[in-house]
């Protein structure tokens, strides 16, 4: 403090120590819980901050991440054949540039090849929202930030990020679910028909083809509802995986088709014979 009015005196104005004055920005209560869910997805999660690295490392503690939190300073300078193992396992970044965070986001994305998500609120942030597969800018964000991102948040805080993921996932096990039944219902009305056709040369009329693939289509109807759960880890869709699911379901459910069919048809029953 000054006695006196600093402005008048100037240079003659005399400063005395009076204390320290705290500012503290704990995070939200619901970030720790967020934080414990994506971990239990088998999300990882890093924290990239402008702010000094004790204050990255605090909030990375309280939040539930590891501390090993590095100044963006110490990444820059880095050489190249280390930058890309230093930015894979450090828990955070501090002090750092708009160009640092877009660097990490694509050597994550193309060095390493995951799936990266990146959130943020601020003009600094824009170009790693643009960088990463999926740029979230978070409630109250600029609108660089939202032109920028791929996803909008409408509700404060990360919570929603962890609902987007289970939803997701629900989403891709019906996608999968519909792909597999797709195909086995297809390789099981080729099959079955054309087996009993060659066969037994029974001629089938088209009506009847017509309106068994149209009552096969509705009942695809109820995998869009399919009560279908989030998996803990992420999937992939792997095309030969699939075919081999669809293929043995197929072959399974045609083989028991035709065994009914063809069951039916060589036994007898005298009471209801025609002759």
């Amino acid at each position: 403090v000054c006695e006196g009015n600093a402005r008048e005196l100037g240079d003659a104005a005399v400063w005395k120590f009076a204390g320290l004055l705290p500012m503290l920005d704990p995070p939200r209560e619901d970030t720790p819980a967020t934080i414990e869910s994506l971990h239990h997805a088998n999300i990882s999660v890093k924290m990239i901050t402008g702010d000094h690295a004790n204050v990255g490392k605090e909030t990375s503690r309280l939040i539930g991440l590891g501390t090993n939190v590095l100044p963006g300073e110490e990444m820059r300078n880095a050489p190249s054949e280390t930058k890309n193992d230093i930015i894979w396992n450090a828990d955070g970044f501090a002090a750092v540039l708009p160009s640092d965070k877009r660097e990490i986001v694509l050597v994550l994305r193309n060095h390493f090849g995951l799936v990266t998500g990146m959130t943020g609120d601020g003009v600094n942030d824009a170009a790693a929202l643009s960088a990463a597969q999926v740029g979230i800018a978070v409630a109250g964000a600029t609108d660089a930030a939202k032109n920028a991102a791929d996803l909008i948040l409408t509700e404060e805080g990360l919570s929603p990020i962890y609902g987007a993921v289970l939803e997701s996932r629900r989403i891709f096990a019906r996608i999968k679910a519909y792909v597999v039944y797709r195909v086995a219902a297809s390789i099981v009305l080729v099959l079955t028909l054309s087996i009993v056709i060659f066969v037994t040369s029974c001629a089938v009329d088209s009506l009847m083809i017509i309106i068994l693939a149209l009552i096969n289509d509705v009942s695809m109807i109820p995998v869009a509802y399919d009560n279908a759960k989030a998996t803990t880890k992420p999937q992939l869709p792997v095309a030969k995986t699939l075919v081999l699911q669809s293929l043995f379901y197929g072959l399974v459910q045609a083989g028991l088709s035709l065994m009914f069919i063809f069951s039916m048809a060589y036994s007898q029953n005298d009471e209801y014979a025609l002759d």
